[in-house]
C-alpha cells in the first residue's frame, strides 16, 4: 500500500523509525504514526496518527537541523545546537507529548541518531560523538558495550572513550553517526568507518563475531561516504557507488550485496 502526502511546502528532510515518521519543512515540522507515549511531539498521546500533524514547540519548528526517533518510545530534535526530546526518555520516564529541552551543549550539537529503544548518539560541531541511555525501562538489561564509553551514569550524554578512558575521537573527525538497536556506526571525514556495540549477527562488520565496547575501525578498501545502522544489520555506501551490507539477514535485509557475515 502506498500513500501520497500533498504538503504544499518544500521538504528539507524526512526521518523514519520503527513507528514514527517526521517531515521537516522549510517553516515547520510535522509527524505521524504511533503517538501513545507523546513521541510525535504534537501535544497528544493518541496511539494511531495517520494524518501528519505539526510539532507544537514554536521555538524549534522553523530551525530544525536534525531529527531522530528512538524506536516507539521517543523522538529527538536539534535546533540551533540545542537538543529537544518528546516521548519517554531517561530516569523520569514520564510522558512528554511536546518537545522539551534535553540539554544545552557546548559545542553545539549538529546531529542526533537513535534507531532503537536503548541508546542514542549526538554529534557536535567539533566532530565529537556523545552517547546516552534513552530509558530506565531498558537500562537494567542493557550491557555497557552499547554506549561506547566508560561511565557510572549512562543517562547523561558523554563523549565516547577507549578502554583507558581517553576520548575516542581526539584525532578523528567524525562527520556522520547512526544508531541501531544495540550497535552504532561512525563515519570519519577520511571515509573510515568505526563500529561498536553488540555483534551477535555480525552487524559490527569486524568479521570476528565479538562484541565491542569501544569503537573499532573497519578495514574496507573503499572510501565510505554514508553509513546506516538497522536494528541488527548495517549498510555502507562507498564513493564509487558500491553498497556493503552485513549483519542479520533473516528477512533478506542484506539484499545479497558484497558483504554478509
Amino acid at each position: 500500500m502506498r500513500f501520497h502526502f500533498n504538503l504544499q511546502a518544500r521538504l528539507i528532510f524526512i526521518v523514519l523509525c520503527s513507528c514514527v515518521g517526521v517531515f521537516s519543512l522549510k517553516t515547520n515540522a510535522i509527524a505521524f504514526g504511533r503517538g501513545d507515549r507523546g513521541q510525535l511531539a504534537n501535544g497528544k498521546t493518541t496511539y494511531a496518527n495517520p494524518e501528519p500533524t505539526p510539532i507544537t514547540n514554536e521555538i524549534i519548528v522553523s530551525n530544525i537541523t536534525a531529527v531522530a526517533g528512538g524506536d516507539e518510545l521517543c523522538s529527538f530534535f536539534v535546533s540551533n545546537g540545542t537538543v529537544f526530546y518528546a516521548g519517554q526518555v531517561g530516569l523520569n520516564f514520564s510522558l512528554v507529548p511536546a518537545p522539551l529541552i534535553m540539554g544545552n551543549y557546548t559545542p553545539f550539537i549538529i546531529a542526533v541518531a537513535g534507531g532503537g529503544s536503548v541508546h542514542a548518539l549526538l554529534l557536535s560541531i567539533e566532530n565529537q560523538v556523545l552517547s546516552f541511555c534513552i530509558t530506565e525501562e531498558h537500562a537494567s538489561c542493557t550491557p555497557a558495550i552499547v554506549f561506547g564509553r566508560i561511565s557510572s551514569n549512562y543517562f547523561l550524554p558523554a563523549p565516547l572513550t577507549d578502554a583507558s578512558g581517553r576520548l575516542f575521537d581526539d584525532t578523528i573527525d567524525i562527520i556522520k553517526i547512526s544508531a541501531g538497536e544495540y550497535h552504532s556506526l561512525l563515519l570519519s571525514a577520511d571515509g573510515d568507518v568505526y563500529s561498536f556495540g553488540v555483534n551477535k549477527f555480525g552487524q559490527l562488520g569486524t568479521g570476528d563475531g565479538q562484541d565491542a565496547q569501544f569503537p573499532k575501525r573497519l578495514f574496507i578498501q573503499q572510501t565510505i561516504i554514508s553509513v546506516s545502522a538497522g536494528a541488527t544489520h548495517s549498510v555502507l555506501l562507498s564513493q564509487n557507488g558500491t553498497v556493503y551490507t552485513f549483519g542479520n539477514n533473516e528477512q533478506g535485509q542484506l539484499g545479497g550485496m558484497l558483504c554478509n557475515y
